[in-house]
């Protein structure tokens, strides 16, 4: 009989130990998925966020470099309408002129071609920087669309 109860006893005890987690078990591991998925939710919640400031950033890039390039096209007409002033004003220098001696015109000549020289190296440099700036934009274009 003992042996029957000593049995018994262990039966119980090993069918009780196999019945599963304690409830303090349960609410520790469902405290620890819970705190798994809040972390998991918060990591997107900063990942989205992030995605949309650099977005915005981009948006606000590109923005600001299509304002550029308008102001250096702009720029740009107006430089070569000055280079086209410049050299309509050589060409009436060059022209006969009565009173003006030889010393004179050649003063004229030689101011008259440095603005106009300098004119000249301005415009190159605004269509360097239009070049560019238009690189620029379309690869901000694209990186705006690639952020989607």
């Amino acid at each position: 009989m003992k042996v029957t109860s000593t049995l018994t006893s262990l039966l119980f005890v090993v069918l009780h130990a196999s019945c599963g987690q304690s409830e303090e078990e349960k609410a520790k591991l469902q405290q620890q998925q819970q705190a798994r998925e809040d972390s998991i939710k918060h990591a997107a919640e900063e990942e989205t966020k992030s995605k949309i400031e650099a977005k915005q950033a981009l948006q606000d890039s590109l923005q600001l470099t299509t304002t550029s390039l308008s102001v250096y096209q702009a720029t740009l007409m107006e430089a070569k309408a000055n280079l086209e002033a410049a050299r309509d004003k050589m060409n009436s220098i060059k022209e006969f002129q009565l009173g003006r001696t030889p010393s004179e015109r050649e003063e004229q000549i030689k101011n008259q071609s440095m603005t106009i020289s300098s004119l000249e190296e301005q415009v190159k440099e605004l269509e360097k920087k239009i070049n560019e700036t238009e690189g620029l934009v379309s690869q901000l274009k694209t990186a705006v669309q690639n952020s989607n």
